[in-house]
């Protein structure tokens, strides 16, 4: 996707939604990612907590040139679902290119038709470690240090009431949420971390306001949202925990960061069937612009947690 044309495609290049709480009309999620221009700014420095007298320096990151991300999805044959395309571009720095990665690769192939030339299908399966593996590190050999975003939207969700839940089911609704996601990530960040200390990386993490909200029936997709979610926070503590200080004393911070949003409901198709009227819920678009302000800010700062809620939901704050 070209940079100059991100805003008009905010609403057409999202990820379709996720559902969340079956009983609330906040329930669920959209899934949503794309390219945009970015704005430079300072960064104050950090209280120090170390043994030095004075606080480290900062070495602050530098901007990128072209650019390659991939947005995963999950089991498509199962959730019905699509990827959605994630990037980040500088203006006048190049362009961003978009890996869809799904198990269903003929519906990643329709999203892929609404980006244009700037992206492409890869199989995956979120759940299959193998596979996991194999897509980054074919990604890596493919388009090197250009491929410096990840952008985590896979879910499905498997109702059941604990009188009648099957194990499959709250199992699959694991794996695909937070199990296969949070595994991405690692192998992710696992190259990410031997590139300089110039260079940033970033990490996007949808999850949902059932993560810390409660539905009868929705065990398996509101547990598994949160665990999500919680993972999300550790992972973003252990990368602050990883920066490192110079001899100089200047502190060096790890090359990556990793953003978080938690979504309610969105006005997509995957909604119809819990019948939420579409004044209580989002344009796919809203979600799709904060993962733009998320990737396109300052490399000096990072968003942990965001959440993006319709202004006429009616059960939030709860």
């Amino acid at each position: 996707m070209h940079l100059g044309d991100a805003g008009q495609r905010l609403g057409t290049a999202g990820q379709r939604v996720r559902r969340g709480d079956r009983l609330g009309p906040g329930a669920g999620e959209e899934h949503a990612s794309t390219v945009g221009p970015s704005c430079e700014a300072s960064r104050p420095a950090p209280r120090w907590r170390g043994r030095e007298a004075a606080p480290p320096t900062w070495r602050r990151p530098q901007t990128h040139g072209d650019r390659r991300a991939v947005g995963p999805g999950g089991p498509g044959d199962r959730s019905g679902q699509r990827p959605g395309p994630g990037g980040r571009g500088r203006p006048g720095r190049g362009r961003a290119t978009v890996a869809l990665g799904d198990v269903d690769t003929e519906g990643a192939e329709k999203t892929r038709a609404q980006i244009g030339r700037d992206a492409e299908v890869v199989a995956l399966d979120v759940t299959d470690d193998d596979a996991r593996r194999r897509v980054v590190a074919d990604l890596f050999a493919q388009h090197g240090d250009a491929f410096d975003l990840l952008v985590n939207v896979a879910g499905i969700d498997r109702p059941g009431y604990i009188t009648d839940i099957d194990l499959a089911d709250y199992r699959m609704v694991q794996a695909v949420n937070c199990e296969g996601p949070v595994f991405l990530t690692s192998e992710f960040l696992k190259t990410v971390q031997h590139r300089p200390a110039d260079t940033v990386a970033d990490v996007v993490h949808v999850t949902s306001l059932s993560a810390v909200t409660s539905g009868s029936g929705a065990i398996a997709y509101n547990s598994s949202k949160a665990a999500f979610r919680s993972a999300t926070r550790c992972i973003q503590r252990e990368l602050r925990e990883k920066g490192t200080v110079s001899p100089d004393g200047t502190e060096v911070p790890f090359p990556a960061r990793v953003h978080s949003i938690v979504p309610a409901a969105m006005d997509t198709p995957m909604m119809d069937r819990w019948g939420i009227p579409a004044h209580r819920m989002m344009p796919p678009s809203d979600v799709a612009r904060m993962v733009l302000t998320m990737v396109t800010m300052p490399d000096t700062s990072f968003v942990p947690e965001v959440f993006v809620i319709p202004r006429n939901e009616p059960d939030f704050p709860r």
